[in-house]
């Protein structure tokens, strides 16, 4: 493993870079959907308007994902999925199972696929199409699956099912606004860390609350829509061992927020996200820790996850990957408002440096970091969530 460049800019200067160098049309696309009526993936801009639009590579698409760089379909009735770029253009297509009914983008190592016909959601390798696993669907009604980081939603008849992408369980259900629709609703998609959209084949569409499915707006754009997902924070890998208070509890009572470590002297946690693609032959994942204090930190990668992936207390937080620990970067964040960022590049070489990846390896990553005057436990240092990632070719 080689570092690449430390990232200091701010939040604010970062966002700066990308609006100044991406296209016009680019930054104006914030959904993609695919239709029936057309047989057609469009591009929709943030209030869900129709943009433009190219022709799917088979009929009635009915399930979308998309990674920022590539935009999946899935075909209920030739059962298969068609990859193309973000200008249309057919990149590979693999056979799927019958009963294709959502799909969803998880990591450079997992496409995830609502399956009716087994009532099952399935995992594939994205490119290949290779089988990874699978886990039980609430039921064969689901109509769409959509991944925040965290849970993986499911769209169905009784509610909005928050479900754990690795068991299938069921944490909790909200109400369904698209309940008016033909089937319930034909598509879901993470919009932010508080809401969801929904889309139903009339046209309409629902921004909802993820705490109880309350309408926050709607409206309808004429499109006969059998599936959506947002082209913005695309996340890598699942985020695991949270300090949250739904896991291992905190050393001193100091629960963060939900999906954090535990609470640092900010009063809340520290949050590690990954981005980018966790390949081996390219790489440009990243990762990202918000919530930090403004002292030195170490994003580290273990081969294992302690304590069944809950952790173990260790100063004010929890540790969570352990087993042939790698230091990526040490960091020191410009500021409480600003992220801690690493940039890593991996490589497979056989005698390459100690923490080097292969294709199909699973890694566990988690920054540590200082808190030494507001230390709410008194030990003086905390970490983040962790994540796991598992690379692919």
């Amino acid at each position: 493993m080689t570092k690449g460049n430390q990232l200091f800019t701010s939040r604010a200067a970062a966002i700066a870079l990308f609006v100044s160098l991406a296209p016009c049309a680019a930054a104006q696309t914030a959904y993609v959907a695919c239709t029936w009526n057309d047989n057609s993936v469009h591009k929709l801009d943030s209030g869900l308007n129709d943009l433009s639009s190219f022709p799917t590579g088979s009929t009635l698409p009915n399930g979308i994902a998309t990674d920022g760089t590539l935009i999946w379909t899935g075909h209920f009735i030739t059962q298969e999925v068609i990859a193309y770029d973000m200008n249309g253009v057919e990149q590979f297509r693999w056979p799927a199972n019958p009963g294709i009914q959502g799909l969803e983008y998880i990591s450079g190592a997992e496409l995830a696929i609502m399956n009716a016909a087994t009532t099952a959601i399935e995992f594939h390798h994205p490119v290949t199409g290779a089988f990874v696993r699978s886990i039980p669907a609430f039921a064969g009604t689901t109509e769409g699956i959509a991944w925040d980081g965290q849970w993986l939603w499911q769209l169905e008849n009784a509610g909005i099912h928050a479900t754990d992408v690795n068991t299938g369980t069921v944490a909790f259900t909200i109400a369904n606004a698209a309940t008016a629709c033909s089937f319930s609703g034909t598509g879901i998609t993470n919009d932010g860390p508080n809401q969801l959209v929904l889309a139903c084949d009339s046209g309409d569409w629902y921004r909802v609350s993820k705490v109880d499915g309350s309408v926050i707006n709607s409206g309808n754009n004429g499109l006969s829509m059998f599936g959506i997902k947002s082209t913005s924070g695309a996340k890598t890998g699942t985020p695991i061992c949270f300090g949250d208070g739904t896991g291992l509890g905190c050393p001193c009572g100091n629960t963060g927020g939900p999906g954090e470590g535990c609470a640092n002297g900010t009063g809340g946690g520290a949050l590690l996200t990954a981005s980018g693609n966790a390949s081996v032959s390219s790489d440009t994942m990243s990762l990202t820790c918000d919530g930090v204090i403004n002292q030195p930190g170490l994003f580290f990668q273990g081969n294992n996850e302690i304590g069944g992936g809950t952790g173990v207390v260790f100063g004010d937080g929890l540790r969570c990957c352990g087993a042939n620990v790698v230091r990526i970067e040490v960091v020191n964040p410009p500021g409480t408002a600003s992220p801690a960022t690493a940039q890593m590049t991996e490589t497979a070489t056989t005698n390459g440096p100690s923490g080097t990846v292969n294709p199909g390896d699973q890694k566990c990553y988690q920054y540590w970091y200082r808190d030494p005057s507001s230390s709410p436990c008194g030990f003086q240092f905390n970490l983040s969530n962790a994540v796991r990632v598992i690379w692919g070719a």
